[in-house]
This record gives C-alpha cells, structure tokens and sequence, in this order.
C-alpha cells in the first residue's frame, strides 16, 4: 500500500473506511475524535488502537489509526513519522524514509 506523508496532519494514520474494514479495525472498541482540517472543516473520526508493521525498514510501531467519511487515501502522520529520519529529495520526486538511530 502507498500512503500519503502529510506533515499537517498530527495524528499517526489515517485510511479509508473500506481500509479500515478490511484491517478488520471496525470490530475493535471505537473512539470518536474531532478534527479540525486546514481549511477549517470540523470532521469527525472513528478509530482505534492497531500496529503499524513497516517490514522494509524493520519498523513496528504502535498508534491511533482512525477513518472518517470522505477519505480517499491512507495519511501517515506527524505521530508516525517522528521515529524516522525522511529525506525529502525534490530532484528526483522521492521522500526516503530511515529508522531513527
């Protein structure tokens, strides 16, 4: 799966509902949240806690990962990538992702 980086964001991850479902996170205990989006929208999210298993870079990390009505993509946000060093290269149009030493 791609996931959208998304340094405004500042929660750990967010997917579409049908991702959701599919990770089964449906039949855990829910937690409603509110968000605000940068354009002022107020949204409200389901979630709930889950592990987040990057097996590229040997990552196990735990957090929230909440859905909400109308999100097309899976966002990693800024709780996620505080444990790793992103190198963003403009060049050549990529963004490379390290475990924090």
């Amino acid at each position: 799966m791609v996931a959208t980086i998304d340094s405004g964001y500042e929660g750990f991850l967010a997917t579409p509902m049908s991702v959701f479902e599919q990770l089964r996170l449906d039949e855990l205990q829910q937690i409603s949240r509110t968000l605000v989006l940068a354009n002022g929208e107020i949204l409200t999210s389901k979630g709930t806690y889950a592990t987040l298993r990057l097996p590229h870079l040997a990552a196990k990390l735990d957090g929230f990962v909440e859905t909400y009505q109308g999100l097309d993509e899976i966002i990693l946000g800024v709780q996620a990538l505080s444990h790793f060093n992103a190198t963003l290269d403009y060049c050549s149009r990529r963004v490379t992702l390290r475990t924090c030493p």
